[in-house]
């Protein structure tokens, strides 16, 4: 079905959130406006601060269960024609507080964080810049070819990561 929602707002910036039932049916959303356009409109170029910010390792969102980068995990590039995704992690995971519902960036961050606590673990004195290379030079690839804005370096690898840490230092 259609809907149609008719609204007057003042100048300024707004934001659309759509919140679907809690068991997803696979229905499209579009959304359309014939007089105002949408900064992010497409997937592309939708990556945000923090994560644009340099020496940030930004996170995009994996479905495991799919293979695939999800369609709604932001992309890159930055303004300043970096990647902007640096590494994709599994976002299936499970919370105390949403059992089935907890994905996107916001489930993949704790993800990644977890394995380069685990790299600094088997190499105590690395450096944050090297933790980032490490992850993702062992990152597994996940879209196109080689880096790419979608899934930058590929999905993290916790072991192989690890691995070459300890390789690294030993």
């Amino acid at each position: 079905p259609n809907e149609r929602v008719v609204a007057t707002a003042r100048e300024g910036e707004y934001f659309v959130v759509v919140r679907g039932p809690e068991n997803a049916t696979g229905a499209r959303v579009r959304l359309s406006s014939p007089t105002h356009g949408f900064d992010q409109a497409t997937p592309r170029g939708s990556l945000t601060a923090p994560a644009t910010g340099p020496g940030t390792l930004a996170v995009g969102a994996w479905n495991p269960n799919s293979g695939r980068v999800e369609a709604f995990s932001s992309r890159g590039p930055t303004r300043d024609g970096r990647l902007g995704v640096d590494v994709v992690a599994p976002d299936r995971g499970t919370a105390p507080d949403a059992p089935d519902r907890f994905v996107g960036s916001s489930a993949a961050a704790p993800y990644a964080g977890g394995v380069a606590a685990l790299v600094v673990d088997a190499a105590p004195n690395v450096s944050a810049r090297r933790v980032e290379h490490l992850m993702e030079s062992t990152a597994v690839d996940a879209a196109a070819d080689g880096p790419d804005v979608t899934a930058g370096h590929g999905r993290v690898a916790p072991w192989r990561a690890v691995k070459r840490a300890r390789n690294a230092t030993g």
